[in-house]
């Protein structure tokens, strides 16, 4: 029995780490089998009800930056709860992943891994098809693991004194999440006309498709970018970045303390992910290379978070190194990946010439897309996680994200596309700082910042921070002020407008 928080931390930081060495392997293609369930239980004595008492106990006893800690570490072992009762499932799910294949006809088997890459880069609309509906395929049969996960999850939460999934997010976040969706819905509102206006035309133009006529493989082949490659070769990427990175006085290695895997496995994830081993002295930014702008954009996303991680003060405390607010190492990576979005970053690193307007909006049109996409993603979580039967579910799905994307979205990924623990929520707060973080550095720094070191020392200054603040938090620190969606609707009214 571990009968005190010290004994507690000191645990919990063990089990994190081997916890995100079994991920990592599994991932990034490494190994197909998944043993996270192993590592739960050799650190069994973590999920008791006597642990959580010793946490509640203390906190009621503390205050000031103390309290701050117990409140993360109560929060991720609250969780950590729900994924210990389905950690066989999770293995199972992602052993299942990891050897999947779809089976086209007369063509050899494609890894279900590689779905999104091969969708992202046929050319042919049937075969594109064709991908998609073996993708589907898998995922259904992923479903019934799926559905029984959240009923155990929804269990959880109950016994552990909550009314649903959703009332424990907001008691032990602190988010509001019925205020930011009243934001995000408002949003989707006053972005309406223009998304359909800019896609329909550029589905058109592009694709020689109407609106009406897209799905979603359409959308992966489109926001892909092809016609954009030659400005963004493969061979190219790690030295225009490092470049980048000694004007700005940052070493996009954290002086070694960042590694970096590219290579193409076979049952490697799709989705790139910053691997922290070890915060901040092992950090691996796991990337499988689609081609074009999408590497470029994905590879500056992970580096944000790699070089948050690999730059956090080692004396900080467990908690401000490893838990904490999401959103604010979400910001840090989307503040990079948007440097492609940054006209005078393209200027001096890519010349994109005469191309560079259409890529802007073009990009600009991809970023609304997501923006939208999670907000109603957001919207759906809410209605998901407020208890009930997952009977029902389904077409609520599909409903929203259909019409927040323009796009028909089947029920087959009701779950699949769910990230734990709200997480939609965190990337909504993190697009909404980053938005008016990059007017800060605009205003402090010129509109050649990324390539300022004073702007380099700055931003290590507050990477050093790990995830000791909230974004809200850390707009005060800075003197941002008030975190608002107007950063965004500029942005988007400059290039879309």
């Amino acid at each position: 029995m571990l009968r005190t928080q010290v004994e507690i931390r000191d645990k919990t930081e063990s089990f994190i780490k081997e916890l995100h060495h079994e991920s990592y392997r599994n991932r990034a293609g490494l190994k197909e089998e998944s043993r996270l369930s192993e590592v739960y239980t050799k650190y069994s004595e973590l999920f008791t009800e006597e642990t959580l008492e010793v946490l509640k106990t203390d906190l009621t006893k503390s205050e000031g930056e103390e309290q701050k800690r117990l409140n993360f570490l109560y929060e991720w072992l609250v969780t950590a709860f729900q994924t210990e009762e389905i950690k066989e499932l999770t293995d199972k799910i992602l052993t299942s992943e990891a050897r999947a294949v779809i089976q086209l006809p007369q063509e050899e088997e494609i890894p279900f891994r590689r779905a999104e890459v091969e969708l992202a880069n046929e050319r042919s609309r049937d075969r594109r098809a064709l991908i998609y509906q073996g993708q589907r395929k898998v995922i259904r049969e992923l479903n019934p693991l799926l559905e029984e996960s959240w009923e155990r999850v929804y269990d959880q939460a109950g016994k552990l004194g909550f009314s649903s999934y959703k009332d424990q997010f907001q008691k032990l976040s602190g988010i509001d999440l019925r205020a930011l969706n009243d934001q995000m819905q408002k949003f989707l509102s006053e972005t309406e006309e223009l998304y359909v206006d800019v896609l329909s035309w550029t589905l058109q133009k592009k694709m020689g498709l109407k609106l009406r006529e897209a799905r979603r493989p359409d959308l992966s082949y489109l926001f892909r970018a092809h016609e954009y490659d030659s400005f963004f070769p493969r061979g190219w990427m790690l030295t225009l970045l490092r470049r980048w990175g000694d004007a700005l006085g940052v070493d996009i290695t954290a002086e070694g303390r960042i590694s970096f895997d590219t290579e193409p496995r076979r049952s490697k994830s799709p989705r790139a992910f910053c691997a922290t081993l070890e915060i901040p002295n092992q950090i691996v930014l796991v990337l499988r290379p689609r081609g074009g702008v999408e590497d470029y954009r994905a590879f500056l996303h992970e580096l944000g978070h790699s070089l948050h991680f690999g730059y956090t003060g080692p004396e900080e405390p467990f908690e401000f190194r490893w838990l904490g607010d999401s959103s604010v190492t979400e910001a840090h990576a989307f503040t990079l990946e948007h440097m492609v979005l940054n006209p005078f970053w393209l200027k001096r690193y890519l010349d994109m010439g005469k191309e560079t307007q259409n890529f802007l909006q073009f990009l600009h049109l991809k970023y609304l897309y997501f923006l939208r996409r999670y907000a109603a993603k957001l919207a759906y979580e809410l209605f998901l996680h407020e208890g009930g039967p997952l009977s029902g579910k389904k077409d609520a799905y599909r409903e929203l994200l259909t019409d927040a994307c323009k796009v028909e979205y089947e029920t087959d990924h009701y779950l699949y596309e769910v990230d734990p623990y709200f997480y939609s929520a965190r990337y909504l707060r993190a697009w909404i700082f980053e938005a008016q973080f990059h007017r800060f550095l605009l205003e402090n720094f010129n509109e050649d910042w990324f390539r300022n070191p004073h702007a380099g020392e700055f931003l290590r200054g507050i990477w050093n921070y790990g995830q000791r603040y909230t974004v809200e938090e850390l707009a005060q620190k800075i003197g941002m002020g008030e975190i608002s969606l107007d950063g965004i609707l500029a942005r988007l009214d400059e290039h879309l407008g």
